[in-house]
């Protein structure tokens, strides 16, 4: 008895620990997803744009009379894979100038805006007084056409005029909330632009997410987050948000912001204390051998930037510390300075194996506004964009064959980001997935197919070349496989053959065409046994005694994978230029963008139509209205194979979660009693 209630009684003391364990457990099967934000919450960072009448020293070149003379702009990809009946929600920070600011001892999210009299002086008297001074703020959304250029404007212009009654002042607000299926939206290429009117600095930020808080609010037909207050900046940002449609991390619905034009500062408690922003961009193979990275203002000739730092980091994980840039200039300006600024930047040789995703960590103190633009007309993000990682196998079971022989290939493809992402990029999926087999000579194709969950075509053209394309997008963690006959000619020669196949594929949310992966099956050909014919001779003298031979060794099957892919050269070309400085400006440049959807098609939205050598993806569902299809995002089933397993292990982890609860509640009024 005395074991037995000893055994007991440690089961009562483990029952907290075990149920926590299984908690863990569960929010590590299901994932963290949140609302996708720019700068995202982990950021001291935050917007700060400038209106055009302020001093260009104090670090705003895009929106300057001296500069640009721009709006701010940035871009959000809503992919198609994305549900037509699920909402999405924009949502801003704090996007009235208003004082004083939220503390900075508290929060994040940071703003400090700053408010200038009429001689472009700084007033921090308290808001009743300097409100006055005050500049109207506004925010415009767009969709964007094939060319990366402002199609239609879908809600705005939205103005915040400066206010003591309605204040949003450290609140999120509500831009509108839409799903793909609302009329005049649909997914596929956003543009937001904010402006501020004469000489303040108005400091903000971006929140896109699937709010489950949030209805449907268009102008005029206003929703549940719709209004301003305390409640409604509350239901914004209570940490349900999520990121992509699923809540599953790399299965290719996941909302992205780049930015293209947009300015910086920092906040700290410690105004000597630097703090540092990481920002990814990326090289494509049409960019080496060289590259160039911009940064304007950090004030390294002066006290506020003195200490200011900017560093680069190849995909190979090469640091080159990069140059700062002296106030009202870009980073190795040429001398003296000129009005406008001209450009000058960190020159960087770039290996073959460096093209794709770069890391920039500038580091700055408090109340230094600057610009990061890596490469000039590149966007840059400021969280890690997602990517796939997908690999290749091949082998027929067999290592030694003869004339007219069938061989059963079986060519598996993985994409292992969930196990094996491709740092500092988050897990990602593939489309366009292909497979490539050149058959080795002296054998002939019979047939192949590609095996369920996905569905495809795999055909011989030409001749002794055997293409398998993949018509679904391969999630993170999800594989497949192809299966490939071919035969022996009954002419083959002894010796080796040698099939090798190449897995080339794009990334689904940011259209980067990943260098091939390869496999490789070897088999030997072993000659036939002679048949002896019989013929009349005389009587043999002598006997002969044959000695058998020992072959060669085969060499077994060998499947291999290329390093680590990096990116190279996407659909589309540069990214385009933003609107002007109107509250309906006119289209960026018309080069088609890159770097974080690749090309769409025109309104209205087709499926796109199959280029040469490459399969057409599925038309998505549900079909685009106003935003325009994207090539890299395509439709995919949901399968079995991609949620059974995990909403098993979730369910399980619920009812020993409660099992393990109930227990401990009746062992607790067990021991009381």
């Amino acid at each position: 008895m005395l074991l037995n209630f000893r055994h007991k009684r440690f089961l009562a003391r483990k029952l907290p620990v075990l149920a926590l364990i299984t908690l863990v457990w569960l929010f590590a099967l299901i994932g963290i997803v949140r609302a996708i934000k720019l700068p995202p919450d982990t950021s001291a960072a935050f917007i700060q744009t400038s209106g055009p009448n302020a001093s260009l020293g104090v670090g705003d070149f895009y929106t300057n009379v001296e500069g640009d003379n721009d709006t701010h702009f940035l871009r959000v990809n809503v992919p198609c894979t994305w549900p037509g009946d699920q909402p999405i929600t924009f949502a801003l920070f704090d996007p009235e100038i208003q004082e004083p600011d939220p503390d900075r001892t508290i929060e994040p999210p940071f703003a400090d805006d700053e408010i200038r009299d009429d001689t472009n002086t700084t007033v921090h008297m308290p808001p009743d007084t300097n409100i006055q001074f005050a500049d109207v703020t506004t925010f415009t959304l767009y969709a964007l056409n094939n060319q990366g250029q402002i199609d239609h404007t879908v809600v705005g212009p939205v103005a915040f005029t400066p206010s003591l009654t309605n204040s949003t002042n450290g609140l999120w607000v509500e831009m509108v909330t839409f799903t793909p299926n609302t009329p005049n939206f649909g997914c596929g290429l956003y543009g937001l632009s904010a402006e501020t009117a004469n000489n303040d600095d108005n400091a903000w930020k971006l929140s896109v997410s699937y709010d489950p808080d949030c209805t449907v609010s268009l102008p005029g037909n206003p929703g549940t987050c719709a209004g301003v207050g305390q409640a409604q900046s509350t239901a914004l940002n209570n940490g349900n948000e999520q990121d992509d449609a699923d809540g599953i991390p790399g299965t290719g619905d996941d909302l992205l912001i780049s930015a293209v034009k947009l300015s910086y500062q920092h906040e700290n408690a410690n105004s000597n204390t630097l703090t540092c922003q990481i920002f990814y961009h990326l090289v494509y193979p049409d960019d080496r051998p060289v590259v160039t990275f911009h940064n304007f203002d950090l004030d390294t000739n002066n006290s506020t930037g003195s200490t200011s730092t900017v560093t680069h980091t190849s995909p190979t994980g090469r640091v080159i510390v990069g140059a700062g840039s002296a106030n009202r200039s870009w980073n190795n300006a040429p001398t003296p300075p000129q009005i406008p600024p001209v450009r000058g930047g960190d020159v960087i040789q770039v290996a073959p194996d460096e093209v794709g995703l770069w890391q920039t960590e500038v580091c700055v103190r408090r109340d230094n506004q600057y610009i990061f633009e890596g490469q000039r007309d590149e966007v840059v993000f400021l969280q890690a964009p997602p990517a796939p990682n997908l690999v290749v196998s091949k082998d027929d079971g067999r290592t030694i064959v003869g004339q007219n022989d069938t061989l059963n290939y079986t060519i598996g493809f993985s994409n292992i980001a969930d196990t094996t992402p491709l740092v500092p990029a988050v897990p990602g999926a593939a489309e366009q997935v292909t497979l490539t087999d050149t058959l080795p000579p002296n054998t002939t194709f019979v047939n192949c197919q590609v095996n369920s969950p996905f569905t495809g075509s795999c055909v011989e053209n030409p001749t002794g070349i055997v293409t398998a394309r993949i018509n679904e997008l391969v999630v993170a963690g999800a594989s497949g496989s192809v299966n490939l006959t071919v035969q022996v000619n009954a002419n083959a020669p002894t010796g080796f053959l040698t099939n090798t196949v190449r897995l080339d594929y794009v990334g689904s949310i940011i259209a980067l065409q990943y260098p091939p992966k390869t496999a490789t099956d070897i088999d030997e050909v072993q000659p036939q046994a002679a048949t002896a014919t019989p013929t009349d001779t005389p009587p043999p003298t002598a006997t002969a005694t044959a000695t058998p031979t020992t072959p060669a060794p085969a060499p077994t099957s060998d499947s291999t994978n290329t390093p680590e892919p990096t990116a190279t050269t996407p659909p589309g070309s540069t990214p385009t230029t933003p609107p002007g400085s109107t509250p309906t400006p006119t289209s960026p440049s018309s080069s088609p963008s890159r770097g974080d959807q690749g090309a769409t098609n025109p309104t209205p939205v087709p499926p796109p139509p199959a280029a040469p050598g490459i399969a057409s993806i599925p038309a998505p569902e549900p079909t685009p209205t106003g935003v325009l299809y994207l090539p890299e995002t395509g439709y995919r089933p949901v399968t079995p194979q991609d949620r059974s397993t995990q909403h098993l292990f979730i369910g399980f982890g619920v009812l020993l979660g409660v099992a393990l609860g109930g227990l401990l509640f009746w062992r607790i009024r067990r021991h009381r009693a």
